[in-house]
């Protein structure tokens, strides 16, 4: 199977622990893929996802969800944590960050939206009477829509 794209062939950087963790499973043999069917031959995404991964969603109480969404909540978890924007998009394989920004679900978390807004002193009030800044209280929602 031929690369979508000329980004699909890509170094990535893997931890230690997962480098000691493929070595285990791929053992002396030089195989070509990490996971493969019995023949050699890739694994048929359809049969992950029919046989392996939609019954562990349904056993899970998880909404069916594809192969795909990995990616997608791979640069949700990298975004939250910090991840550079760059390094995203590289890890990712995509050209353009605008592609990775659409796979980003952070909107989606709330209580992440909540750290965030304290990491960058939205908890904080400041006014015109105030000689100095001052933490408001943070007890229940304290999320409000915004009109522009």
């Amino acid at each position: 199977m031929e690369p979508k794209t000329e980004n699909a062939v890509r170094e990535i950087d893997i931890d230690p622990a997962l480098v000691r963790l493929l070595r285990e499973h791929l053992g002396e043999t030089r195989r070509v893929r990490v996971f493969e069917a019995r023949n050699g031959s890739p694994l048929s995404a359809g049969n992950i996802r029919n046989r392996v991964l939609h019954p562990l969603l349904t056993k899970l109480g998880i909404s069916k969800a594809g192969l795909h969404a990995f990616r997608h909540s791979r640069v949700t978890m990298l975004r939250k944590n910090g991840t550079p924007a760059d390094l995203q998009r590289q890890w990712i394989g995509h050209s353009s960050l605008k592609t990775t920004d659409r796979y980003s679900h952070t909107d989606q978390e709330l209580d992440y939206r909540r750290n965030a807004a304290r990491r960058v002193g939205l908890d904080l009030i400041v006014g015109p009477n105030s000689p100095s800044w001052t933490q408001r209280s943070l007890e229940g929602d304290v999320t409000a829509k915004a009109t522009a």
